[in-house]
């Protein structure tokens, strides 16, 4: 690795289903080297809107490990407006928060970073760019979470 970027952010939002128990997700990946955006549905449905939310920040994640060179960084910033998720993967709580935070070892391990969550609020009508990140995740995840009721 020689090349050096001094922050590497995710931005994730999931949408769930509580009575198909399905749900969706999306995320966009950007850094000085790469933007990576991608959305869908799950392969295996989350069964709770938090856990729809540790799967969504664990597919980025792993998105991420997938790259051919992943450049050293100071910081990879974890931005999710749902806090609970952070909590569930900081504390390893279920199946899916351990393998996400193995996932985010491995990253920061790689790119010699530090590993930042950062709470983003939802819907705040601001014309930023964390804004409008945050609207197409969310736009995103509910019309993969819509296809996959829909399939049901």
């Amino acid at each position: 690795m020689n090349k050096k970027v001094n922050c590497i952010t995710i931005n994730t939002d999931a949408s769930f289903h509580p009575v198909k128990k399905v749900g969706g997700y999306a995320f966009y990946i950007i850094c000085d080297l790469f933007k990576i955006q991608k959305s869908g549905m799950y392969k295996k449905n989350p069964k709770t809107p938090t856990e729809s939310e540790i799967m969504c920040i664990g597919n980025a994640v792993a998105t991420l490990l997938a790259q051919k060179e992943l450049p050293e960084c100071n910081i990879l910033i974890i931005n999710n407006d749902c806090y609970s998720a952070f909590v569930h993967i900081n504390k390893g709580k279920t199946n899916n928060s351990k393998i996400v935070l193995k996932l985010i070892n491995k990253a920061k391990k790689i790119t010699g970073c530090k590993q930042e969550f950062r709470h983003v609020k939802s819907h705040n009508g601001t014309p930023d760019a964390r804004s409008y990140v945050n609207d197409w995740c969310d736009r995103e995840a509910k019309k993969w979470m819509r296809i996959s009721a829909k399939r049901i």
